[in-house]
């Protein structure tokens, strides 16, 4: 197990033990003297490594020692005694123990660095750039080789990437993010920079900081007074402020700066994205270098490269060449070619205001047709980007804006499917496709899926697409998948050949979230959407959702003059309502609309079939009566729904003989519309199918609702020790109870009967006791290895097991569409695209 299969040992113990002064460092267990680097993820873990069992606020990592020596990790790095370990009799491996993991590291990493002449990197945009540049510059202008870290940047990732390193470096360029103070503490002690290099501060209020002089105070306070800063000509703030350190400044050609770089005016030499001469000065020396990089991202990073080597005292002539030598990231502005001749542009790692507009102003220079994708930017509405000239913007639905801001016209609101295959066609036509997001939105899959074979992607390495994004604000949460909806509404779409579908996101969306859900279902092609009430459909127009609307509950007459502004279709059924809209209408200029509901059997809202036809004459004049529907009552029974089918040929006749014909009929629901073509019409409704909810006729799409909690504390009690309000659980012998925050008050059901069961770390734990109103107990016996902060599913996929609606809904009694629904709105509704399901 020891030896890392092939792969370089990085780190000696003998280095370890020695740098952990001050933890209480102890040989626990004798066995390999080197690893290959340091690792706190059982999941991603290779052989060789030494595993950090790290305690952090969502998870303990010692309850994954046993996974990660079973999966070859030469050492482990613990806090408890090795023999409180469930180790089941493994060998081979070497064991340290320390008061403190965290702390440890930090203390092996100032150790490691503590020689080595250090550049750190900070800023908001363009660290990555400046820190490979520099590294490649400052190898070349020295002679040696230069440690990094990528974007592993606070304090845990940190020692991560410098365990990569062989041996102690005697160079490192560290790009570094401290998002509070505590961080801040941590990264000061472990590094003491040589030079400080402030990239950037645009944007710093959409990432970490709050405003651009939080950023600049925040690295003043980790180092005081470093020897040299290295700043952008545009930090006057921080530059006025400065005494002691040396200061160097860079900025583009002709601003005054000591250190300039960018394209130089009036002379040719190629143009991005081919290969391009950019010019770099400092002083009265010039030099030229051939990049691929985008200007954008090249000038900034070379100047800023160039300005750290004459503050480390070198010459950067012999340093400079090394400069073409960095190409194109990826996720930032990487133009990649394609099969079919088209360029895509890769520019996933991030998005802010700054970089979504500098994307699209790259992506004009690229060939036509032009498309952008884009998902979320930070801080930002993307919906209130001006148009681009030649550019057409689609956002992939519920991962993009809310809305489009008072007069700015909205961008296409697309499906991933649809995206993906639209981005095929222009890049198959040769032209060209930016694709844009934040982690989290994972349009990097989409990058994946349209890039070569062999093309890195941002996040694609096994240990990223293994992370879950839980939601920020509560550690209990409902995932919807936006790319599982969008595909089933392309299905049905498809399926339907011609029909029109109205996606029915009442009682927000069965407790989807109705914006989201009717922004991708209208993407992905339907031509409606549906709610109960003016309110619900008034939160859709709010969100920006043009699309036809139907009100298919009761519509009191007050209401009438705001579903005539807003542009909405009422359900009608007696004269009192169309006449209310009818003078609604008067009032507002607006066009009042109305679709007849018949009661052909169910006894709910509607009139009689014989009816419909005096109705029609009463209405004509006062309102558009567009359409008329009806409600089958069981549509999943062709027998049972027959006669509904009759008695609305009976309405249709009745208003045909007043001289009316509708210009849509519906009938159909998700249990009805398969298997009866009949009941079709010119429109269907469709609701629970769309979400993957199994339909009363028993089919099931991809079920698009996850329902997650964590595990908060885990406890052993005795034998008779009870557990939970009314001493209805008592443990028979020593229990493991794990304490989950979700409760009745988040609509996970108490009674008459609950859950029953939940997966935690990919199985089937019970509860016990009575459900509380904010948490609740598991019995984890079976599984010795559960601790603090792991992923329990509710409803989902966790490894190979499934806990579906359904499933819960028979424990509880009740129908799939009710459980959902009553997931009540204090649980987040967090979007994603794609199922980001770990295995345990």
């Amino acid at each position: 197990m020891a030896g890392g299969g092939g792969r370089q040992l990085m780190v000696e113990l003998g280095e370890l033990l020695e740098g952990l002064t001050g933890c209480a460092a102890t040989l626990a267990r004798s066995g390999p003297r080197r690893f290959s680097a340091i690792g706190h993820d059982s999941r991603n873990l290779r052989g060789g490594e030494l595993f950090a069992a790290l305690r952090t606020a969502t998870g303990d990592g010692h309850a994954h020692v046993a996974e990660a020596v079973a999966r070859g990790a030469a050492g482990i790095l613990v806090e408890r005694p090795v023999s409180e370990l469930e180790l089941d009799g493994a060998e081979g491996f070497t064991a340290v123990q320390v008061s403190s993991v965290r702390d440890a590291l930090e203390a092996w990493a100032r150790r490691r660095v503590s020689r080595a002449r250090v550049v750190v990197i900070a800023g908001s945009l363009g660290k990555s750039t400046a820190q490979a540049c520099l590294r490649a510059a400052w190898g070349r202008a020295d002679g040696g080789r230069v440690a990094g870290n990528d974007d592993r940047n606070d304090s845990l990732g940190l020692p991560l990437a410098l365990s990569e390193a062989p041996g102690p470096p005697s160079r490192a360029v560290l790009e570094v993010v401290a998002d509070g103070a505590l961080e801040e503490e941590r990264i000061a002690r472990m590094l003491r920079p040589e030079v400080v290099c402030v990239t950037s501060t645009e944007d710093a209020s959409s990432l970490y900081w709050s405003t651009p002089a939080a950023l600049v105070a925040g690295v003043r306070r980790m180092w005081p007074s470093p020897g040299v800063v290295v700043a952008p000509l545009s930090l006057p703030g921080w530059v006025s402020s400065l005494s002691g350190p040396r200061l160097i400044r860079f900025g583009p050609p002709g601003s005054g700066a000591e250190v300039t770089a960018g394209a130089a005016e009036g002379e040719g030499g190629g143009s991005w994205p081919g290969p391009w001469r950019c010019r770099v000065a400092a002083g009265d020396r010039a030099w030229e270098v051939l990049t691929r990089l985008h200007p954008a991202l090249a000038g900034p990073a070379f100047a800023a490269a160039v300005a750290c080597l004459l503050g480390l005292g070198l010459d950067p002539r012999s340093g400079i060449e090394a400069l073409s030598e960095v190409g194109p990231m990826p996720g930032r502005l990487n133009p990649v070619r394609t099969a079919g001749g088209g360029i895509l542009l890769d520019d996933t790692f991030d998005a802010t205001p700054a970089s979504v507009s500098l994307a699209l102003s790259a992506l004009e220079r690229l060939p036509a047709p032009r498309l952008a994708v884009l998902g979320p930017a930070r801080g930002t509405d993307v919906a209130g980007l001006q148009p681009v000239p030649g550019v057409r913007v689609a956002v992939v639905s519920g991962v993009g804006p809310s809305a489009a801001p008072a007069g700015a016209r909205a961008p296409e609101q697309v499906g991933l499917s649809r995206a993906q295959t639209e981005a095929v066609e222009v890049l198959q036509g040769g032209g060209s496709v930016l694709v844009k997001g934040r982690a989290g939105s994972g349009l990097e899959e989409l990058v994946a899926r349209l890039a070569p074979a062999g093309t890195r992607v941002v996040r694609q390495d096994p240990g990223r697409r293994l992370v879950t994004f839980r939601s920020p604000r509560r550690p209990t949460w409902v995932e919807i998948d936006l790319a599982a909806l969008g595909a089933n509404v392309e299905e049905v779409v498809g399926e339907l050949r011609g029909v029109a579908l109205m996606a029915v996101v009442k009682a927000d969306a069965y407790g989807h979230g109705a914006v989201q859900v009717a922004r991708t279902a209208v993407a992905a092609g339907a031509e409606w959407v549906a709610t109960a009430t003016v309110a619900e459909a008034a939160e859709l127009r709010a969100a920006g959702i043009e699309a036809p609307c139907l009100v298919l509950g009761y519509t009191p007459p007050a209401q009438a003059e705001e579903a005539v502004r807003l542009g909405l279709a009422i359900t009608a059924f007696d004269r009192e309502v169309l006449e209310a809209l009818g003078v609604a209408a008067s009032r507002t200029g607006g066009r009042a609309v109305a679709h007849l509901k018949v009661d052909t059997g169910m006894s709910r809202l509607g009139v009689e079939p014989a009816a419909v036809g005096e109705l029609v004459r009463s209405a004509r004049g006062l309102v558009d009566l567009e359409g008329i529907y009806t409600h089958l009552r069981k549509g999943e029974d062709p027998n049972a729904s027959a006669a509904q089918l009759r008695a609305f040929q009976e309405a249709l006749q009745s208003a045909s003989s007043a001289g009316h014909h509708f210009r849509l009929r519906h009938v159909a629901s998700s249990s009805a519309w398969w298997g009866q073509p009949g009941a079709r019409f010119e429109m269907v409704r469709l609701g629970g199918e769309l979400l993957g909810l199994q339909t009363a006729d028993g089919r099931r799409r991809r079920p698009v609702l996850g329902f997650k909690t964590t595990v908060a504390q885990v406890r052993t009690v005795g034998a008779g020790t009870y557990v939970g309000y009314g001493d209805r659980y008592r443990a028979t012998g020593p229990t493991r109870i794990a304490t989950l925050p979700v409760g009745y008050g988040d609509g996970f059901r108490r009674g008459p009967r609950s859950w029953g069961s939940v997966l935690i770390r990919g199985r089937e734990h019970p509860l016990v006791g009575d459900v509380c109103m904010d948490m609740t107990m598991v019995d984890i016996s079976a599984d010795p290895q559960v601790a603090r902060g792991d992923e329990v599913v509710l409803i989902g996929r966790q490894g190979d097991r499934e806990l579906t609606t359904e499933q819960a809904a028979e424990r509880l009694g009740i129908l799939n569409y009710e459980l959902v629904s009553q997931i009540l709105p204090r649980v987040p509704r967090e979007a994603m695209m794609g199922s980001r399901t770990g295995s345990p």
